[in-house]
């Protein structure tokens, strides 16, 4: 499969947004959220409708090796990637307020900055850096109770899962998990 580069990439992005445009409506961005557990740091933003995230690659993102597209390693210092909203709006001062303390948080292994954007067209584009070597990255989509969707930013400590999965503590982990349970010697459960 040969890249087709960034005009096509542009052109695939505009045609499936344009498709949402004829519904003329904004996707506000309601609320959000930071959470600091004890694997890491999350970030939720919460919208009046299901938001469109879409993945832009960036020229470095790729390079090109004769017939295949290759995926530049992840030993550089921080890792950049940029999703864009299409049609999404900041709604009320609650989630200016969130965006603004989000946008000047410094000094950390990873980074979150939310912006209004004009091109390709309106919406919001959400910058996330983060060194890969510190902390692990993943963005999902979900409901909330209340029926509001959205998607989570999560940033998940190294450390600590390399210290998990090394088995230290496994035994400890599956110990704790099925103490509550009555023993079956029908039934036997495996971890």
């Amino acid at each position: 499969m040969k890249f087709l580069g960034k005009q096509a990439i542009t052109g695939m992005f505009l045609s499936v947004s344009i498709c949402f445009m004829a519904y003329g409506n904004r996707i506000a961005l309601i609320d959000g959220t930071h959470s600091i557990g004890a694997f890491g740091n999350s970030f939720s933003f919460r919208f009046d409708t299901e938001p469109i995230l879409n993945y832009l690659p960036s020229e470095k993102d790729f390079q090109e090796a004769g017939e295949q597209v290759a995926l530049i390693s992840m030993n550089q210092d921080r890792e950049e990637l940029t999703f864009f909203m299409p049609l999404a709006v900041l709604k009320g001062e609650k989630p200016k307020r969130f965006i603004h303390q989000m946008n000047v948080t410094k000094n950390l292994p990873f980074s979150v900055h939310v912006e209004a954007a004009k091109t390709p067209m309106e919406g919001l584009r959400c910058k996330v850096s983060f060194d890969p070597k510190i902390v692990g990255f993943k963005i999902e989509k979900f409901v909330s109770p209340k029926l509001e969707h959205g998607f989570t930013i999560t940033f998940y400590r190294r450390d600590i899962l390399d210290n998990i999965l090394s088995g230290h503590h496994n035994q400890t982990i599956i110990r704790t998990a099925y103490a509550g349970q009555k023993s079956d010697p029908l039934k036997k459960k495996y971890a």
